[in-house]
Order: C-alpha cells, then sequence, then structure tokens
C-alpha cells in the first residue's frame, strides 16, 4: 500500500521515434548478420545458370521423332470417340 502513497517510478515524458544510436542499450549499432549486405537475385540466377551450363559436357539431349502416326484411310487417329457402330463399311 505504500506504493499508492509517494512518488511513482514514471518516464520523463514522451518519447518520438528516432534511429538515432541513444535509443539503442549498445554503443554502437550492433548487426545482426555479419556480413550480410545487398543481394541482387537477377545476379545470383545468372551466376548459378552459369555454373549449371559449366558442368553440361555434351549437347542437350533431344528425343528422336518417336513412332510415325497412324493417319490415313480406315485409320481413327484424331477422332474423339473411335469407330462409330452404326457408320460401318461392312454390308448388312
Amino acid at each position: 500500500e505504500a506504493a499508492s502513497k509517494s512518488k511513482q517510478m514514471l518516464p520523463g515524458g514522451s518519447k518520438a521515434m528516432s534511429d538515432l544510436q541513444a535509443g539503442y542499450f549498445d554503443p554502437r549499432f550492433v548487426r545482426i548478420f555479419e556480413g550480410e549486405g545487398y543481394v541482387n537475385l537477377n545476379q545470383v540466377r545468372r551466376r548459378d545458370m552459369m555454373e549449371a551450363a559449366r558442368k553440361n559436357l555434351g549437347k542437350a539431349f533431344f528425343p528422336s521423332s518417336g513412332e510415325k502416326k497412324p493417319c490415313g484411310l480406315g485409320s481413327y487417329y484424331g477422332t474423339i470417340g473411335g469407330p462409330v457402330p452404326f457408320f460401318s463399311a461392312q454390308s448388312k
């Protein structure tokens, strides 16, 4: 109860936001990460691409053209549903 009778511990006025060194506990500004700095992401990406290109010993792999597409008379290649039995060429 004695805390309500005598002087209280009050701050000495309002403080404005400031980035001066007086607002920190240390006498000088200490960096959080040592050696940090601006990193240009395009430069890092370009450097990584050049290192990856240096590792390539030969040409890029191109697959062969593959098998021939079955197109022509009697082929249903490219159709949605395939052969339709109602339009069969066989006689009934």
